[in-house]
């Protein structure tokens, strides 16, 4: 395990290929838990078999495994190699055959530097570099990314944000404030999936709430034309009108969409950014979360 501390948080980061070793979120900078002043806790486990925890960010490039044959390999950004097993596209739920690229990590207290090696597929390979910051009771992303192949890379990245307020369970307490989304007021609808059960999810001038504590999951995908690009930079709140606990993202991109996931304790805001990089070109962005008592 990795930690890194300021003078009022301390984070802990799951070691690459040995602590996550998931077929689905980057294994760098795999942040697991955020504490505040040595006793308020913002990280949580995800409900459900991907093994998500805390603020774990995923990159979305399913395209790469829908056009691999069977028994060939493709390209999974963060995770490393995979091979196809049968003619299903890739899904997060499954595990694969796994070639992990290499990860390099730099401890310098405060500041941990993530360097994933690109390995080359079908003509498609990515260079990564993520720094993980604390400072205060901020923690800081930054992302960098270069296409190393030959071929151009179109992918959406997000992060989970698998958080809590000190796991309190999800209730009318709670607001989730996203000051550039103009969602209509009234109940949110739901997508019709297995998982995923009644929801009594509304949104009011405040933001988004929930009548009751819930353990059906909700998720909300949210209209791209909700988003009010005239407002910079995109950010949300979480907090509870009960105590003063609260955590915030604010990111230095123009979301490409936001979807959100909620069931007991936790409630994951997933802002989107979509990438697309030429061969040698480079693309970099950062995100930043406050974590306040």
């Amino acid at each position: 395990m990795i930690t890194i501390e300021s003078s009022r948080l301390s984070v802990t980061i799951a070691e690459p290929n040995v602590e996550c070793s998931t077929c689905r979120f980057d294994r760098a900078g795999f942040i697991t838990q955020v504490t505040l002043d040595g006793q308020y806790e913002f990280c949580t486990e995800e409900y459900g078999g991907t093994h998500g925890m805390g603020l774990c960010s995923e990159i979305q490039c399913d395209p790469l495994s829908a056009a691999a044959r069977v028994g060939g390999k493709f390209l999974k950004p963060g995770v490393g190699i995979l091979t196809k097993t049968d003619e299903k596209p890739y899904f997060f739920m499954r595990s694969y055959p796994t070639l992990p690229f290499p990860i390099s990590v730099e401890n310098r207290g405060y500041q941990a530097v993530f360097r994933t090696t690109p390995i080359e597929i079908e003509g498609y390979a990515l260079r990564m570099k993520k720094t993980v910051t604390v400072y205060e009771n901020r923690l800081r992303m930054d992302y960098e990314y270069e296409n190393t192949g030959r071929k151009e890379l179109d992918f959406n990245e997000y992060v989970h944000n698998f958080v809590t307020l000190n796991h309190q369970m999800v209730d009318e307490t709670y607001v989730l404030s996203m000051p550039a989304m103009n969602i209509p007021e009234g109940p949110v609808a739901m997508p019709r999936r297995e998982d995923i059960g009644p929801s009594s999810v509304y949104v009011d001038s405040e933001g988004l709430k929930t009548k009751a504590a819930d353990m059906n999951a909700s998720m909300m995908f949210l209209d791209p034309a909700y988003v009010n690009h005239e407002l910079k930079p995109f950010s949300w709140k979480l907090y509870s009108k009960v105590n003063s606990l609260s955590i915030s993202e604010k990111v230095s991109f123009d979301p490409a969409f936001m979807n959100i996931w909620t069931v007991g304790e936790i409630i994951s805001p997933e802002v989107f950014s979509h990438v697309v990089l030429e061969p040698g070109e480079v693309a970099a962005y950062h995100r930043e979360w406050e974590f306040c008592d």
